[in-house]
């Protein structure tokens, strides 16, 4: 159902007050993690959907361990670096066997594991000439560019949403909001009625213009506050 402007209007209103009551002061807000390497970035985004962060952290401790045991620095890994550890340890099942980690795509015995969509979104990045946040920035700018890199992400197993996409970008610096559970979730309980996630985005979106800060911020906020809060009720 089309929502006439008046409804819009007020709707964010809603949104931007209940931000405003749960969040606090901007000042208050954690800050987002920004991932320098472009490798941690892919990880972070796959492994993270479905799984609570203090699991995918460990998962992540547990690649960086490696890196720096072999004389890298995980923080500056791209994804040819990536690709080339993946391929160290024979393979994305080897990977994922290194990291203890057999998380797979979507909740079937069949579907592949994250690592090998990984692997996956590493190449895709690396044949495009993709290896560092300038050279992601660089082709963003570039619309043809930067379309054949969304295509081909949400052609990976299990990412057609478009989720992972705008949490990578994310991870790496780029504005944006996650539509995810959690921050579906909040905007439910604030509108008190069914969103979808691009309403989600939409809503926030204005929200953070309408309230001067970054979109990533706001959306890392309200994902700790929601986060805080079902823990406090469990």
């Amino acid at each position: 159902m089309t929502r006439s402007r008046e409804d819009s209007e007020a709707e964010l209103a809603q949104v931007v007050e209940g931000i405003k009551v749960d969040l606090g002061p901007e000042a208050s807000w954690p800050s987002p993690v920004l991932l320098n390497g472009l490798a941690l970035c892919v990880m972070n985004s796959i492994y993270s959907t479905g799984n609570r962060s203090e699991r995918v952290v460990r998962v992540l401790d547990r690649y960086r361990r490696r890196r720096r045991d072999a004389g890298f620095d995980p923080a500056l890994d791209g994804p040819k670096d990536l690709l080339a550890e993946i391929d160290e340890c024979g393979g994305p099942e080897g990977f994922a066997n290194a990291l203890e980690n057999h998380w797979r795509a979507w909740s079937s015995k069949t579907a592949p594991y994250k690592a090998e969509v990984i692997y996956q979104a590493a190449k895709l990045l690396d044949t495009a000439s993709v290896n560092t946040r300038e050279q992601l920035e660089e082709g963003l700018r570039d619309s043809v560019a930067h379309e054949h890199l969304k295509r081909g992400w949400q052609g990976l197993p299990g990412q057609g949403s478009g989720l992972t996409w705008r949490y990578f970008l994310m991870n790496a610096g780029m504005p944006g909001i996650k539509a995810d559970r959690m921050i579906i979730g909040w905007t439910v309980r604030t509108l008190g009625r069914t969103t979808t996630p691009v309403e989600a985005e939409r809503l926030l979106t204005d929200s953070a213009s309408q309230l001067g800060v970054e979109t990533r911020r706001l959306d890392h906020a309200l994902w700790d506050y929601t986060r805080r809060t079902r823990r406090q009720q469990s």
